[in-house]
């Protein structure tokens, strides 16, 4: 098992059924298999090994000191040698619970504060992400940039001309008028701008 942890660093796992408890070897084994894995960049590696059948001593310590998380499938049990969770207990497995629960509280509160402010936001008549083309985000609100109106204007003409969207995208690219974001035309984001109500009376 190979994982990409958040800290950037690469995870690699042994899953391990036997009837006797592991022992170091599996753990020399999993470093083997590491460092066949080829990467741009040096990665620091963090190994973890699952056991339905326990762990020898020797791992345990061996463990302890290199950093490598153990984890017991049998029943299910979670011992970390890097941080204070051992759910093998009730207390740990009360601890383990409780912050699982805090951590969706925080999840939830960031959740409902963004939705807040959007709504404020909303509410008083603030722009909500990039103004579409044509449009700034001044001190008074959103603010009309006449060079990209122009822009507008152009592609309505060439509408009325009997251009079709493929055709009128083709000709903004061939002129080197680029996107709000600075991209290619496609007749998806011309049939956007064509139908956008916000330009309507802009000829």
């Amino acid at each position: 098992m190979l994982t990409r942890n958040v800290d950037g660093s690469h995870g690699f796992g042994e899953c391990k059924w036997w009837d006797a408890p592991v022992g170091e070897n599996v753990l020399d084994h999993l470093i083997e298999k590491s460092k066949k894995v080829k990467s741009r960049w040096k990665r620091q590696k963090r190994y973890l090994l699952f056991s339905a059948s326990g762990f020898t001593d020797q791992l345990f310590q061996r463990a302890a000191a290199e950093g490598v998380v153990l984890i017991e499938a049998n029943g299910i049990g979670f011992v970390s040698v890097l941080e204070p969770f051992d759910t093998t207990s009730a207390i740990g497995k009360a601890c383990l619970g409780m912050i699982g629960v805090f951590a969706q509280l925080e999840r939830d509160l960031i959740a409902e504060r963004t939705k807040d402010a959007l709504r404020y936001l909303k509410e008083i008549g603030e722009p909500l992400g990039t103004p579409a083309l044509g449009f700034a985000v001044g001190d008074n609100g959103r603010e009309p940039v006449d060079s990209e109106l122009a822009v507008v204007r152009y592609a309505k003409k060439l509408r009325r001309s009997g251009y079709g969207l493929g055709k009128i995208a083709s000709t903004l690219n061939l002129e080197g008028i680029a996107t709000k974001r600075g991209g290619k035309w496609h007749k998806s984001t011309v049939r956007y701008l064509l139908n956008n109500s916000l330009y309507d009376g802009i000829e």
